[in-house]
């Protein structure tokens, strides 16, 4: 199997979670609500961008240099794991299950984590071990646990209310129930004698009494704090994001950033967010990243410190003292306190949208407006073209020689393989996405699909292939995105709905078909000469255990259906027909071949991780696999 691109500062899935682990140079991610092996623990070197990957889990924190998550194959323990290795060392037993969405918090060497479907709430001491239940009325929904580790802070949901807990971490008790949201708790956090919830569009905070130690627990007055509203967000829902050093309540609602001084409720500063916006608190620095740059501010005054300029827009995901782990999609970069932003290594960061093979090159597209040339056989890639500019990634892709054209931000660009930092041409803005592109053989004509976003509304344009200024203008009843040649001058352009096939020398369109008299499935593959259509077809509940997969298969001559419901195991994307009629469908742990003739499968190829597609290349002998989180690969197929 060979890789095109590099697999550094690539995790196993997109969307991933992510912290740092003490040791500061580790970063810790996966992706709960992925397949798996999405769901796997991952440990990520800082300095080199090697992944090692561990048990599949709910989810993880960091304490100390352990990682202490709950395994995904026994929900109701804890497992703890060695950092370096993510090794298991340790498993506890807790008794009550937890499901994906109950998120672990830690500091001071306690670990919390509210239960949602057993209204508990598991105080983990991490230095004897013991697990500790403490009954929650209502939903547990989130936790934040204060520096020292003495007190665990606990959001509910109560009907259409909610309540703060405050639990006593050594004893195990609920020392307050903290009255004043009006909604579901959606975030709390803890500083000293200071508690902070979001509920609703509302923040508020509670003063703690002062405490007094003892050898059985911390004591404080019984007397049951009042709330404090601090600031009322418009209209959407806030998000706490933390106390500063100095004493400030930050918090958003995905508009507005605001500092409240507790103590008064005075706004200290405020500032909007874009849609691309995402920000980060961590110690003295709030992170903010915008859809070109990432800026480290002062949280107390919101004043910027520095700038870093990158190719957005990004997620931030972890912030340390020394680091700043964002994300392009699936890739992680990191800011440094001095120094530029990086350039992601050679290599897709989302999934590839499309492919076109030309002799022993290919061109691919993804949603991270980057394009690369491979040759054939080669890790490193032969051209970049970057379509950041662009506000709209592309879905279309086409090489031909050494001119490469692109359907970034709604037009098609031409770009010459000699110089490709520079468009070489751009047609004028074609409305809607372009999802297909073809250069007419015999011809200095292009041929340029274009989304219909209701029916009628879609185009077929030609283009000149050099200056790609619009000759000709056609009306399309369905978006296209695939064109299978039946003779020398006419293609057959397939889409979501139906097909219809176009002559290349008179440049006309001619009736849309729907084959086996029905709109088939959005994964189809006709293989003309074949007169056979293949429809991949799912259940649309990927979760759900019932859910079925299955191929179809129609004998397009007569309209008779050959193989109504060929089950199989779960598709991971799409799959593809090869000229001699062999369909390669990617699942979790192959790749399987099926001979359509026949209606069975005939091989099982070993697979990358979460195959997103798989493409035959023209000579037949392999697949192009493209993965989940940008992953290229060739697998070569048997006998060929």
């Amino acid at each position: 199997m060979h890789r095109y691109g590099s697999d550094a500062f690539r995790p196993l899935s997109r969307s991933f979670r992510a912290m740092f682990a003490a040791d500061g140079r580790t970063l810790l991610l996966h992706n709960g609500y992925a397949p798996a092996p999405g769901t796997l623990l991952q440990a990520m070197d800082t300095d080199t961008g090697a992944i090692v990957a561990g048990d599949a889990v709910l989810d993880f924190v960091p304490v100390g240099d352990l990682v202490v998550a709950t395994p995904a194959d026994d929900p109701s323990t804890l497992g703890v794991y060695r950092i370096r290795d993510l090794a298991r060392v340790r498993t506890v037993p807790v008794g009550v299950p937890a499901v994906e969405d109950d998120r672990l918090a830690a500091a001071g060497g306690t670990v919390a984590m509210p239960c949602r479907r057993s209204a508990k709430l598991v105080v983990l001491d991490t230095g004897t071990w013991q697990a500790r239940h403490v009954d929650v009325a209502g939903t547990p929904l989130c936790a934040a646990v204060s520096d020292d580790g003495a007190i665990v802070v606990v959001g509910t949901a109560q009907g259409r209310t909610g309540r703060v807990l405050v639990v006593d971490a050594v004893t195990g008790t609920v020392r307050y129930a903290l009255s004043g949201p009006r909604a579901a708790v959606g975030s709390v956090a803890v500083r000293g004698d200071l508690v902070v919830a979001a509920a609703g569009n509302r923040l508020l905070a509670w003063p703690l009494p002062p405490a007094t130690g003892s050898a059985t627990g911390t004591r404080r007055s019984t007397a049951v704090p009042k709330a404090i509203v601090l600031h009322t967000f418009e209209k959407h829902r806030a998000t706490v994001l933390g106390v500063t050093p100095g004493g400030l309540v930050l918090a958003h609602d995905g508009h507005l950033v605001a500092a409240v001084a507790p103590a008064t409720g005075q706004v200290v500063w405020s500032e909007k967010m874009s849609w691309a916006s995402r920000v980060a608190l961590a110690g003295d620095r709030l992170i903010w990243a915008g859809y070109t740059e990432v800026e480290d501010r002062d949280p107390e005054a919101g004043t910027v410190r520095r700038t870093w300029p990158v190719r957005g827009p990004v997620l931030v995901h972890a912030v340390t003292p020394r680091l700043v782990a964002f994300g392009w999609d699936a890739r992680v970069g990191l800011l440094r306190a001095h120094g530029d932003a990086p350039r992601p290594p050679a290599g897709h960061e989302s999934p590839v949208r499309d492919v076109s093979f030309d002799g022993d090159r290919f061109a691919t597209v993804a949603g991270d407006r980057w394009a690369y040339v491979w040759s054939r056989g080669r890790a490193d890639s032969a051209a970049v073209i970057d379509g950041a500019r662009h506000d709209r990634p592309g879905e279309a892709v086409h090489l031909a020689g050494d001119d490469l054209y692109t359907g970034f931000g709604g037009c098609v660009q031409r770009w010459s393989l000699d110089d490709p930092a520079t468009t070489a041409a751009q047609s004028a803005p074609l409305r809607y996405d372009v999802t297909l592109i073809r250069r007419l053989p015999g011809s200095d004509l292009v041929l340029a699909a274009v989304r219909a976003a209701q029916r009628g509304s879609g185009a077929l344009c030609l283009l000149d292939a050099t200056t790609l200024s619009v000759v000709e203008r056609s009306a399309l009843e369905w978006t296209v995105h695939a064109a299978d040649p039946l003779d020398e001058h006419r293609l057959l352009l397939r889409g979501d709905l139906g097909a219809v096939e176009y002559d290349t020398v008179a440049h006309r369109l001619g009736r849309w078909r729907t084959y086996s008299g029905r709109p088939y499935a959005r994964s189809h593959h006709l293989y003309p000469r074949r007169s056979m259509l293949v429809e991949m077809c799912s259940y649309p509940d990927r979760r759900d255990p019932s859910c079925r997969h299955w191929l179809a298969v129609t004998d397009l001559s007569d309209g008779t259906v050959r193989h109504d419901r060929v089950e199989t195991p779960e598709f991971t994307g799409y799959g593809d027909l090869s000229a001699e009629g062999v369909f390669a469908a990617p699942h979790l742990d192959a790749i399987r071949l099926w001979d359509l003739d026949a209606g069975k499968m005939v091989h099982e190829l070993p697979t990358p991780p979460l195959v997103h597609r798989v493409w035959w290349f023209p000579d037949g002998r392999s697949l192009l696999a493209g993965s989940d989180n940008g992953a290229l690969h060739e697998v070569p197929a048997p006998g060929r």
